[in-house]
């Protein structure tokens, strides 16, 4: 069957590999977890319960860099991936060490997360992905194909990111390179974001807040407010209805 599996790895109960699986030293694989064919599993890998790993993913993958990137290799010393437990990793996912994935969450195929990411429970992250390094995702929360989600950001619980979002962390884009330059934006618990907008470094987007589609979102959008437009901005309040911890809200 091609498979490799290290002598130090800690393989649970009822595991399942397909072929061709590559599981490294010290990688924990827990009970009732599904590895199916061509995945790698790096050093160090945790895989809780119940889990399971699609096609052709690389999950623990150490971190290589650039010889242009601002981080100097050796730079950052990442612990294992962890992935919870009941979880979904899709077929050709890339999942860097350092990163931290909640029980009963999805990666949808083709997702990348880098590295020092720590993502909740029972959130989705939809087919092709790209999310950069050190961001925060909340519990029950989506964030729909395609987005690219910048590094340094912060999502909070039960927010709905669409299709192929923009966020961004670099005001100078590229022209200067000192501390503190980076700042993602955040955006709170329960607030909903158009697919196709955009969202510019250090913004932020206030809880329960929604933006529309295409939006360019320059400034902080209020709680409970609807901004719309290039740039994007506050038109109406969001109905009580379609806030958190209202009848209505999901």
């Amino acid at each position: 069957m091609g498979r490799r599996i290290h002598t130090s790895a800690i393989v649970g109960q009822n595991v399942e590999f397909g072929e061709n699986v590559v599981v490294m030293e010290r990688a924990d694989i827990g009970n009732n977890v599904r590895v199916l064919n061509n995945v790698v599993v790096y050093p160090g890998t945790r895989i809780g319960d119940g889990t399971l790993v699609c096609d052709n993913a690389v999950v623990g993958r150490p971190t290589a860099f650039a010889s242009t990137s601002r981080h100097s290799p050796g730079s950052l010393a990442m612990p294992p991936l962890q992935i919870g437990a009941a979880c979904i990793i899709g077929s050709g996912c890339v999942l860097y060490w350092g990163t931290r994935i909640g029980d009963k969450s999805m990666i949808g195929d083709l997702a990348s997360i880098r590295e020092g990411c720590e993502i909740g429970s029972c959130t989705i992250v939809g087919r092709g992905v790209m999310m950069e390094c050190n961001t925060y995702v909340g519990d029950f929360t989506k964030i729909q194909a395609g987005a690219h989600i910048t590094g340094s950001m912060r999502i909070g619980d039960n927010v709905f990111i669409g299709p192929h979002v923009v966020t961004m962390n670099d005001k100078q884009m590229g022209r200067l390179d000192h501390k503190g330059q980076y700042a993602g934006p955040t955006i709170a618990d329960g607030a909903r974001v158009g697919s196709n907008s955009t969202i510019l470094p250090g913004v932020v987007i206030g809880r329960d807040a929604v933006v529309g589609a295409g939006a360019v979102v320059v400034h902080d959008v209020p709680p409970g407010m609807i901004a719309v437009g290039v740039p994007a901005r506050p038109i109406k309040e969001v109905p009580p209805a379609q806030r958190l911890g209202t009848a209505g809200s999901q």
